[in-house]
């Protein structure tokens, strides 16, 4: 499975909302797209949105 990853970059996350949760970051004015950048751009042995997490929370590529 082709996969890209965006994460925020903490230099650009300037209202300091990169761990806080979808409805917190809402009522704070939302996050702005240049916010992220691609971390990750490649195939991973995925089928699933689970088979992803679990290659990137437990067995790190």
């Amino acid at each position: 499975m082709k996969i890209k990853l965006y994460q925020i970059a903490p230099e650009k996350d300037d209202k300091n909302l990169m761990f806080m949760g979808y409805e917190f970051t809402v009522l704070h004015g939302g996050i702005n797209a240049d916010s992220y950048e691609l971390v990750f751009d490649g195939d991973l042995p995925a089928q699933t949105a689970e088979d992803v997490f679990r290659i990137f929370n437990l067995e790190h590529p």
